[in-house]
């Protein structure tokens, strides 16, 4: 009789142990993937434009890296943490460690390389307060950004990049260049700074050209791949961030008073001095570019909205016709933000121009804007505009636009 109470007993004891196993396993799965769920781990990188899905850094030198994970509400989980492991990689450049540690510095390669930096995080979680759960639980997680550096500009040599012509820049403090664009330097004379070289270049490949670098628009965006022309690629461009951050703004306050204007179409973005200035040369009797056009620098573009992609400016007016008055339309919102930047001393305060045509022979011609952020005014403090008339000689007044 006493052999079979101890036989019984046993039976209990295993059947309760098996459960309890069965049921801590159950749990701790239940633990880790609820901990996984709420656990954020994420890389900060110091770039010109913090959240989009490709980062571009001006620093081509170094560049300081942090990894930071937690839980929103660890006490809500009923966990703390014992103990963390992180693991860095790095798809190009150079690493100052590798694993171990929550800050890291990082040394880009030398040329405009699109790289993959990347955190494996571990991490072991036990409940809090304790429990009968035996040990802490594991959970791995893993961050990765997308940069892109920019190449500097003392590798620019003989006006070229790895291949590809960039051209030479006019020296905007150069007495004979002065002399030789007469007019046309007038603000070259009066903001040289405004017109130095590009402290850089970003790379635009197959690769990453339709990598978003803000909400609406990509890299390749701004790069010479339109269906007026192309550069094909990889090419180098030039980009004023804050050109991008001044579209944005526009589309904002256009989209706020309905008009839907997210599907900009640049027809000029970056234009190298080689291309601006040599097709100035070979089409001077057609071209609209300028010795010290903008688009040189990153800092213009030339757009005009297109949602049924037909390469003509939409009619924006409801007037029935596309003509320049529909590029009109578009001005009204750029003075509203220029004059807000302008209030501000923002960089970001620019140029603007109405246009009836492009300079592309042969090709669908129509109205668009010019756009730039040159960060000055003129010399009465007033924006700068162009043309002075409308096709019928009739002055532009560009303060009722």
């Amino acid at each position: 009789m006493k052999r079979a109470i101890v036989i019984v007993v046993l039976v209990i004891l295993a059947v309760g142990i098996t459960l309890y196993v069965l049921n801590s396993a159950h749990f701790r799965k239940l633990l880790i993937e609820r901990i996984n769920q709420y656990l954020k781990v994420e890389i900060s990188v110091p770039a010109v434009n913090p959240g989009a899905r490709l980062l571009l850094l001006e620093n081509c030198q170094r560049i300081e890296l942090r990894a930071n994970a937690w839980l929103p509400q660890p006490g809500t989980l009923g966990v703390r943490t014992r103990k963390e492991e992180l693991q860095w990689s790095a798809s190009a450049g150079r690493l100052s460690v590798r694993s171990g540690v929550t800050n890291n510095v990082w040394w880009p390669p030398a040329a405009s390389t699109l790289t993959i930096i990347r955190t494996d995080y571990r991490g072991w979680f036990e409940r809090f307060p304790e429990t009968l759960l035996w040990g802490s639980v594991v959970v791995e997680k893993s961050c990765e950004v997308s940069v892109l550096p920019a190449t500097p500009l003392h590798l620019l040599r003989d006006g070229v990049i790895d291949g590809f012509t960039i051209g030479e820049y006019l020296d905007p403090r150069s007495t004979a260049t002065l002399q030789r664009y007469g007019d046309e330097a007038v603000w070259i004379r009066l903001y040289p700074e405004a017109y130095l070289p590009p402290d850089g270049f970003y790379k635009v490949t197959v690769e990453n050209k339709d990598l978003p670098i803000s909400k609406h628009f990509t890299l390749g965006t701004f790069a010479m791949d339109y269906p007026w022309y192309s550069l094909g690629f990889p090419q180098y461009i030039a980009l004023d961030y804050g050109l991008v951050e001044k579209l944005e703004a526009l589309i904002a306050l256009m989209e706020a008073d309905g008009y839907p204007a997210s599907n900009f179409a640049l027809i000029y973005g970056f234009r190298s001095p080689a291309f601006n200035l040599g097709t100035m040369e070979e089409d001077h009797e057609y071209t609209l570019k300028v010795p010290f056009s903008l688009h040189q620098y990153g800092k213009a573009v030339d757009l005009l909205i297109d949602h049924n992609h037909d390469l003509v400016m939409d009619d924006l007016n409801g007037d029935g016709r596309v003509d320049i008055h529909d590029a009109a339309v578009i001005m009204h919102y750029v003075n509203i933000l220029d004059r807000r930047y302008r209030e501000k001393g923002s960089r970001l305060v620019g140029g603007a121009g109405l246009y009836e045509r492009h300079d592309f022979r042969g090709r669908v011609q129509s109205p668009y804007i010019h756009i730039d952020v040159r960060g000055f005014t003129n010399e009465r403090g007033q924006l700068i505009r162009w043309p002075g008339f409308w096709p019928d000689g009739t002055r532009i007044r560009f303060g009722q636009i």
